[in-house]
């Protein structure tokens, strides 16, 4: 794998080198996969109060705890965007409601001096024939369904 694949910022995949790991994923498991979306609301006050020193850190810690979180497990992630997380994990009951609480506490762990607010769209991947970025583009979604609603954390795709 080439640097040109990784994010700058977080180390994580970008888009090409995480499509291809997920495509790997799915393809040589028959195992089930969910792909979640996460997307820090209000990302760019946090750059405008703070800076984008302290924006990137905000960054690095959540792909820290992601990759923390999901190490021992199937998985793959990567930062799509700003603000914007991706991650491909193996389907197992109960895992989807842990990690987004693990994240969240996580997220209100950090030291910052302003409410950081996480919102997570679940694809549960189902056609395995269709592209990994339709897959994501279906985790985003269900996150866009939700932003703004602040009685909702997350929402999967329907």
């Amino acid at each position: 794998m080439n640097s040109e694949e990784r994010d700058v910022i977080t180390g994580l995949y970008g888009k090409d080198g995480f499509y291809r790991e997920a495509r790997q994923l799915i393809d040589t498991t028959d195992k089930e996969y969910d792909i979640i979306a996460m997307d820090i609301e209000r990302f760019k006050m946090i750059n405008d109060n703070y800076g984008t020193e302290e924006g990137d850190n905000l960054l690095k810690y959540i792909a820290d705890r992601m990759v923390t979180y999901t190490d021992s497990m199937n998985s793959s992630a990567m930062r799509m965007s700003a603000d914007c997380f991706f991650i491909i994990v193996e389907h197992h009951e109960g895992f989807v409601d842990q990690f987004i609480s693990y994240m969240r506490n996580e997220i209100n762990n950090y030291e910052i001096n302003m409410k950081v607010t996480v919102k997570f769209g679940i694809y549960k991947v189902e056609d395995k024939s269709i592209s990994v970025a339709k897959m994501c583009n279906r985790a985003l979604l269900a996150v866009e369904m939700i932003k703004g609603k602040y009685d909702k954390v997350s929402n999967y795709y329907d």
